[in-house]
């Protein structure tokens, strides 16, 4: 946007002062039409060349364009602060969320090392102590499941 009234604002200013043109009266059906383009169909044409006013700005006009740049330029700055602000807390988020993530991550892995320390404790207990380590195998695979989800 502010690229374009620059552009605009430099093109006004630089035109020539008197700049020729042809333009093109069109009559059909007792309708006179003035237009840049030849005339379609069977009307009657007459081409005239056209001496346009200066396109120079007027101090005012200047003055205003000058105004809504400025403008523009705060509009600009405006926007460009709102979307930092709103990169920043979204980076903010995804960090608390990957730090989330890595937490629970390491909770599940160290679940899952105690349901293989109940396994190992199983495979090695006496006939004694057999149904206490089933017990604990069976409860670290629950706790394990349930957090972890199942795998």
């Amino acid at each position: 946007m502010r690229i374009n009234s620059i552009i605009l604002f430099h093109l006004i200013a630089f035109c020539s002062a008197n700049t020729l043109a042809e333009v093109y009266q069109c009559q059909l059906n007792g309708k006179t039409t003035y237009s840049q383009t030849p005339c379609i169909h069977n009307e009657k044409q007459t081409i005239r060349q056209e001496n346009l006013i200066s396109l120079q700005p007027t101090p005012e006009s200047q003055q205003l364009s000058k105004l809504q740049h400025q403008k523009d330029i705060k509009e600009s700055k405006r926007l460009e602060d709102a979307r930092h602000r709103t990169e920043a807390k979204r980076d903010r988020e995804i960090k608390k969320n990957v730090a989330k993530a890595d937490k629970q991550k390491e909770k599940c892995d160290y679940l899952q090392l105690q349901v293989k320390w109940a396994k190992d404790d199983l495979a090695n207990s006496p006939p004694k102590a057999e149904s206490k380590a089933r017990s604990k195998l069976k409860k670290a695979n629950e706790k394990a499941n349930f957090f972890c989800g199942e795998r």
